[in-house]
């Protein structure tokens, strides 16, 4: 991400399709350059994730790259508005813009597991700031664009709840009320 930064503004767009795609094509050689990093434990590591935990499914690489980009390109496409960057602010919305585009280089370890999702978890959080802050009702009116963005997110959001939930191998019931039943605000409530 460091090295994200040092490149200038007008590249970033260019760098991050660039990244994905060359990223993608060097995906076998990814493992062996980790391994040859000389440090044990990451040795260890790449070899539990790009060896041990790996599936070569195209399929799985497929799904969960058209996944992550439906999140960024709604990010991409609301911050082409002027006035939707204005609402988020400037300095919000550029850094918004960065991650977003920086996290298309994490596509590629997909292809090994879907645990890599969870660099991606940190972008969701502040898309789904950015997009919280577009539901403001000023005289009982919102702009189409803003709910037709909260609309999307939240089905989205669903979406991948529901996927998660199939994908984990677990009935409903063991892995959702969990969650609300050793909750300690929810126990304190009620």
């Amino acid at each position: 991400m460091v090295i994200f930064y040092w490149i200038p503004d007008k590249y970033k767009k260019l760098a991050s399709i660039l990244g994905l795609i060359i990223l993608s094509f060097l995906k076998n050689q990814l493992s062996a350059i980790l391994q040859s990093a000389g440090n044990e434990s990451l040795a260890g590591k790449s070899e539990f994730y790009f060896g041990t935990l790996a599936s070569n499914n195209m399929w799985h690489y497929i799904f969960w790259m058209i996944w992550q980009l439906l999140f960024v390109l709604l990010i991409l496409y609301l911050l082409k508005k002027e006035y939707i960057i204005k609402l988020w602010g400037n300095r919000f919305s550029y850094y918004l813009k960065v991650i977003n585009l920086w996290s298309l280089w994490i596509i590629p370890l997909y292809s090994f597991d879907p645990v890599f999702s969870r660099l991606f978890r940190v972008v969701l959080l502040f898309n789904y700031i950015a997009i919280s802050n577009l539901a403001i009702v000023k005289s009982l009116k919102i702009k189409r664009i803003y709910f037709g963005s909260i609309i999307y997110q939240c089905g989205l959001s669903f979406a991948t709840f529901i996927i998660f939930n199939a994908l984990a191998g677990m009935p409903f019931d063991q892995l959702v009320f969990p969650v609300f039943q050793d909750n300690i605000i929810l126990s304190a409530l009620f």
